[in-house]
């Protein structure tokens, strides 16, 4: 991700460090006001997931721009995105898990996070080094489009059946 910034976009550090600022502020947002939606009118947060996967996935590809003010852009929208998917990741633990289980259930799902960031990052700093900085946001952003839809697809044939 820094790589991108400093070579694709060519910010400094600190003009980098303004560009993740605003994406983890619209985050941050995103999922405190998100809290407060999804109690007071019951939203569905399967669908609350699966629009956070297709517009990170979107917003991931679009924010690969050479103009700094539209990959900005972009990467707020993502911002927003991942904000709705960890309120439902969150708020999903809190309604499955049993109270006196959540910490090592949360757990589970902390390593299984932290071990898919280190494993794409493995795999997407070498594409990042031999095609460009800007192929791993493309790539994810194309796998996280085609996990939407495929989990889309398959809610609406369980429906029928």
């Amino acid at each position: 991700y820094s790589l991108f910034l400093k070579h694709y976009l060519n910010l400094s550090g600190s003009m980098s460090s303004l560009y993740m600022l605003a994406e983890f502020f619209t985050l941050g947002v995103t999922a405190f006001l998100m809290s407060f939606l999804i109690d007071k009118y019951n939203l569905n947060l399967k669908w609350i997931f699966f629009a956070g996967i297709f517009i990170s996935g979107i917003t991931l590809i679009l924010k690969v721009n050479k103009q700094v003010e539209i990959s900005l852009i972009m990467r707020m929208i993502h911002g927003f995105a991942d904000g709705l998917v960890m309120i439902v990741i969150y708020n999903g633990i809190a309604r499955v898990f049993e109270i006196n289980r959540v910490g090592g259930n949360l757990s589970i799902i902390i390593f299984t996070q932290t071990s898919g960031s280190f494993i794409g990052n493995l795999i997407f700093s070498n594409i990042g080094k031999a095609y460009g900085y800007h192929m791993s946001f493309l790539i994810s952003g194309s796998l996280l489009i085609f996990t939407a839809l495929l989990v889309a697809i398959y809610n609406i044939l369980s429906k029928k059946n």
